[in-house]
């Protein structure tokens, strides 16, 4: 009897022994954690990307020879355009013709080779900082009906975007889905609408949008999407009605044929002005909460819809670099709104500018250091 009770005692004290142990392992695992994360930025933690678009954003053979010196703002990233061979006029607003972007949602598959020089300088750039660059891709010009065999050309130029973008490491496109010229998403200017039914159209525009998807994905299988519009867009009347009606339709096609490496990134360009936590969180709510009930693929949607946010530094065309006052938004404020954006993205938050050239020195230092301060 005293010797059963003396094994008992000591697999007792054994046994507590243990769980003082494995106490003490979970406390200072814990503490390890939150020392690690007190000594991590923002997007350490959640690998959040901060990307330059806009007005001022350099075409490849440019970005080709200034790289290094381009790379010393705390971008994560830019959205490139390509340009025809020979065409060396800076990019304006109005100067369209010469950009690929432009040109690839019409009745003309894209000739590469007369995009050569860009693509060729894409491949020979050596970016370092900059590690997630996209290509644009507008829907423009627009004048292709969703029933007409020349939509066959845009399904081709999403292949070749596919094939610029994986061979020179871009992660994937930026979608441009605001319709500047044409109105690819609007049933009632479609050239066919006389033979076709809005669900009719609805089910072309969402077949469409699986062989766009595929298209890439031959190429490029694990490519990244970021729209400047989603879902919401469509929804300000009922869809037939609506200017983006069919986007819906086309988003639900993208995400159907949707590998599972694939992501599509809603831009939610509508945040371009916001400057409370409140505006952005109630976004993040809103692409998620309204998304899963208007889109046919919910699960697909849950797969591969992320949110992610943009940002207009000179917002309504104003541009002061000696008084911030005048700005729309000041350094501390543009830092506060970053701030906010970073805290709610999936993954990126684009920076848009018409007048802030960045890569000309238009940029006063306030606003470069605001960059790296909105990231702890």
């Amino acid at each position: 009897m005293l010797s059963n009770k003396i094994e008992k005692t000591k697999k007792y004290i054994q046994n507590y022994h243990k769980k003082i142990v494995r106490f003490f392992i979970v406390v200072l695992i814990g503490i390890l954690t939150v020392v690690f994360y007190q000594n991590q930025t923002l997007s350490q933690i959640k690998n959040v990307k901060i990307i330059e678009w806009g007005w001022g954003t350099p075409f490849p053979t440019y970005v080709k020879e200034n790289i290094r010196e381009m790379e010393k703002i705390p971008f994560d990233g830019i959205v490139l355009d390509l340009k025809i061979n020979g065409q060396d006029r800076p990019a304006t607003s109005n100067d369209t013709g010469n950009r690929f972007s432009w040109n690839v949602w019409g009745v003309n598959a894209i000739d590469a080779e007369k995009y050569s020089q860009s693509i060729n300088a894409l491949n020979e750039t050596d970016f370092e900082r900059f590690t997630d660059n996209f290509l644009r891709f507008n829907v423009t010009p627009g004048d292709v009906d969703w029933y007409d065999e020349s939509f066959q050309s845009v399904i081709d130029n999403a292949r070749l975007a596919a094939r610029i973008t994986r061979e020179s490491g871009l992660k994937g496109i930026l979608l441009d889905t605001e319709e500047y010229y044409g109105k690819p998403f609007r049933y009632l200017v479609q050239a066919r609408r006389s033979e076709y039914s809005f669900p009719e159209y609805q089910k072309k525009v969402k077949q469409r949008g699986r062989e766009f998807m595929q298209a890439m994905n031959q190429i490029y299988p694990n490519i990244k999407i970021i729209l400047t519009f989603g879902y919401n867009l469509a929804y300000k009347k009922s869809l037939k009605d609506s200017d983006y009606g069919l986007l819906p339709s086309f988003l639900d096609g993208l995400l159907e044929a949707a590998n599972p490496e694939n992501l599509v990134f809603d831009g939610w360009e509508q945040s371009y002005a916001y400057q409370t936590e409140e505006e952005f969180q109630q976004a993040y709510d809103y692409i998620y909460n309204r998304g899963l009930e208007t889109t046919s693929v919910k699960d697909q949607f849950r797969e591969h819809y992320r949110a992610s946010f943009g940002l207009w530094i000179d917002q309504g065309d104003v541009w002061d670099r000696s008084n911030f006052n005048n700005n729309y938004f000041t350094p501390e404020s543009f830092e506060k709104s970053l701030g906010f954006a970073l805290k709610y993205t999936d993954r990126y938050v684009w920076i848009y500018s018409h007048h802030a050239r960045w890569w000309a020195g238009q940029v006063p230092e306030p606003y470069i250091e605001a960059l790296n301060k909105a990231r702890n």
